[in-house]
């Protein structure tokens, strides 16, 4: 399956690499994640989890946080993944505030 092509110009536009830290993907501020939520709404792409950065002063550290996102037996694929889109947003939106700008890396069921 493949990502709107909005959600893939969102991730060139705003993705914060994570290459420093050896992860070949990218991660995104607060309101960006919601949007590319948003936008994987589209196509209805569920969303598995994520995984949490911390960015202050230029440098990117784990926050050794994360959440995630299954199917439970016999749940629709599109049932799951609105569920999906329900839950990422919210662990995003509810996410800490602190001195570092937090980042969101999400994994799709593609």
């Amino acid at each position: 399956m493949k990502t709107p092509p909005e959600y893939q110009r969102l991730i060139e536009c705003k993705g914060i690499s994570l290459r420093e830290l050896g992860v070949d993907d990218v991660a995104l501020k607060r309101e960006d994640a919601i949007s590319a939520i948003e936008l994987l709404q589209t196509s209805a792409i569920p969303i598995l989890g994520g995984d949490v950065y911390n960015r202050s002063a230029n440098r990117t550290e784990l926050a050794y946080a994360n959440w995630h996102c299954e199917p439970t037996t016999n749940e629709p694929r599109a049932q799951f993944a609105e569920r999906s889109f329900i839950e990422s947003k919210q662990y995003i939106a509810d996410y800490p505030v602190s001195d570092a700008v937090p980042l969101f890396g999400l994994v799709l069921d593609l």
